[in-house]
């Protein structure tokens, strides 16, 4: 009788351990991403092994402090399909621009671009007008919705 109850705390151990592994190491990646250190090719295969259960800590990583969080959460749910992904992706880029010295925002772009390209997105007007509306500072969006109030000094 003994034996019996602990073979089945045992197996129920194992498939406790066997549940949570894929949710908790999918977590752990995410907070890899904020490391200057970090393997990026690691943790994206770790999140890509833990599939539909790696979707709660990458949209978590979405509210990070960490820029380089963010982007890469937002990349791989771009990749996924998943909206939260393009979302964040474009607000980056609002954020950052295309400004050579901030890398995020040209990184934002890029990552966006391939999912749109691998999941045969926009077509490429529509991705360059997306595209403009979300690099451009202030001024220049508000020249480019109301020209008639920018007129040029000459």
């Amino acid at each position: 009788m003994r034996a019996a109850v602990l073979i089945t705390a045992f197996f129920i151990v194992v498939a406790l351990v066997w549940a949570l592994h894929p949710p908790l190491s999918s977590h752990f990646a995410v907070q890899q991403f904020a490391r200057a250190d970090v393997d990026l090719r690691s943790c994206e295969a770790t999140l890509r092994r833990a599939g539909d259960a790696a979707l709660p800590a990458l949209r978590q990583g979405l509210r990070s402090d960490s820029a380089q969080t963010r982007l890469q959460c937002a990349r791989i749910l771009a990749l996924r399909g998943e909206r939260e992904g393009d979302e964040c992706l474009l607000e980056l880029l609002s954020q950052h621009g295309r400004n050579e010295s901030d890398t995020v925002g040209s990184q934002a772009e890029r990552y966006l671009l391939a999912a749109w390209e691998m999941r045969d997105g926009p077509d490429a007007a529509s991705r360059q007008r997306v595209l403009q509306a979300h690099s451009g500072n202030d001024a220049e969006r508000q020249r480019d919705e109301d020209p008639a109030q920018h007129v040029d000094a000459r």
